[in-house]
């Protein structure tokens, strides 16, 4: 009975997981807090959260600050550009469903696969970030490459991250439950797939890695 206790046990190795997933989503929410660093917090998050489902061994918050230092700069001009471009989206949309006219459907047809697009390719950019050194031109090409080759995993991890999100801003009494896991989590789970889509990357085309922590 008490070998379940001991460090290497099945359900001490699971506490140990569901710990580390609460200090990182709570690293998570703090860096996040000045809305625009959020792309740095958010590369920081999956860097760890890819090592952690390999089990790698390392300090949770060394390993954070490590990647939120060294991708700040990038990951924040691109966050600030996808900023931008959220305020034209909805900008456009609120003109276009008040708008009359008979293109009117074509248009918002228009702006559903572009809004699809760059869903898609945010849930990749950071995570490619994270992993691989990559200019910033080089890095969105390809986080549209990655996205439309593997689409069935790109919307399983767009529905796994938005849906619960969704489902707890209907039912407030839970909304502590998003400071718990509700970032950290679905990131976790995100990198599974991840992990397998990276692997057939390095295989396949030779990505140049980030340099790994001593």
């Amino acid at each position: 009975m008490f070998d379940m206790f001991k460090y290497d046990s099945p359900l001490m190795q699971f506490l140990s997981k569901v710990a580390d997933l609460l200090w990182l989503n709570i690293l998570f929410i703090l860096c996040s807090i000045p809305i625009i660093t959020i792309g740095a917090s958010t590369t920081a998050m999956y860097y760890v959260s890819l090592k952690l489902i390999k089990d790698s061994e390392g300090n949770i918050t060394s390993q954070f600050f490590r990647s939120f230092r060294q991708n700040f700069k990038q990951t924040t001009l691109i966050w600030s550009g996808m900023l931008g471009l959220i305020g034209l989206l909805v900008a456009d949309i609120y003109i276009f469903v008040k708008a009359d006219g008979e293109y009117q459907l074509i248009f918002k047809m228009i702006l559903l696969i572009m809004g699809l697009l760059f869903i898609m390719i945010a849930f990749h950019i950071f995570p490619l970030l994270s992993k691989f050194e990559n200019d910033t031109k080089n890095a969105l090409k390809n986080a549209v490459v990655i996205a439309l080759t593997n689409i069935p995993k790109t919307a399983l991890m767009i529905v796994f991250t938005l849906a619960p999100v969704f489902y707890i801003i209907n039912h407030l009494k839970l909304v502590p439950l998003l400071f718990l896991l509700g970032f950290s989590l679905p990131a976790f789970v995100n990198s599974i797939w991840l992990n397998k889509i990276y692997k057939k990357i390095e295989e396949s085309y030779g990505f140049v890695k980030v340099q790994e922590e001593n």
